[in-house]
């Protein structure tokens, strides 16, 4: 019984290791978003994924000088609809077709351990915060152009993207599989995560073959 609880609490413990970095990060720049009345507690009820998209909006804040009322080029889609109340639906979280994406890695099969994210087709970008069973926290900014691969003479837009590690849960680079190395799209937080820019792919009809004339 106390191997159990232990290990319960020790789950627990992990579980809530990146909400507590993204609620520390919402209360740090929450400044930058004067517009913004709420308190981080007033957000209850949603996903982490829900969660890291806010805290991508508060980091982008006006302080940036790219998010103005008149002129929200970098506007979060889903928290923007609470303060504009625009309604409606977008296959995006950002207005430059980027989304953020939360993800838990885990063991699949016999001896695949990754972090997996889907529905990533027709993004300009990943913004991604990962973590693994043993509690450490990873962030990646992958571009549209990783989001593709080449099969039989054509490009073909990627389901998903797997980050895989050890056993133990260490990185493990490298190309998977015939994909990329997605370790090289790590970067070190949050911050660099909600200020990444990525290059703009609607000049371009989302097509790798176009993107790089």
């Amino acid at each position: 019984m106390y191997k159990t609880n232990l290990e319960q609490f020790e789950r627990k413990k992990i579980a809530s290791i990146p909400y507590d970095i993204l609620e520390n990060k919402f209360n740090e720049h929450k400044h930058k978003r004067p517009e913004l009345k709420e308190t981080w507690h007033n957000f209850r009820g949603h996903g982490l994924g829900w969660y890291l998209e806010l805290v991508i909006w508060v980091i982008r804040g006006n302080g940036t000088g790219i998010y103005t009322e008149e002129n929200p080029d970098f506007c979060l889609v889903s928290v923007e609809t609470i303060h504009h109340n625009n309604g409606g639906h977008s296959p995006f979280d950002f207005d430059d077709k980027s989304d953020a994406k939360y993800s838990t890695a885990r063991r699949h099969g016999k001896n695949l351990y990754e972090i997996k994210v889907e529905s990533v087709k027709n993004k300009s970008g990943l913004r991604m915060m990962a973590i693994t069973p043993i509690g450490e926290v990873y962030y990646f900014c992958i571009p549209n152009s990783a989001l593709w691969k080449y099969v039989n003479g054509k490009y073909m837009q990627r389901s998903g993207v797997d980050i895989p590690f050890f056993p133990d849960w260490r990185p493990k680079p490298g190309a998977k599989r015939g994909g990329p190395n997605w370790w090289q799209y790590r970067v070190d937080s949050i911050e660099d995560i909600a200020m990444h820019e990525f290059p703009d792919i609607s000049e371009h009809g989302g097509q790798l073959e176009n993107f790089f004339e």
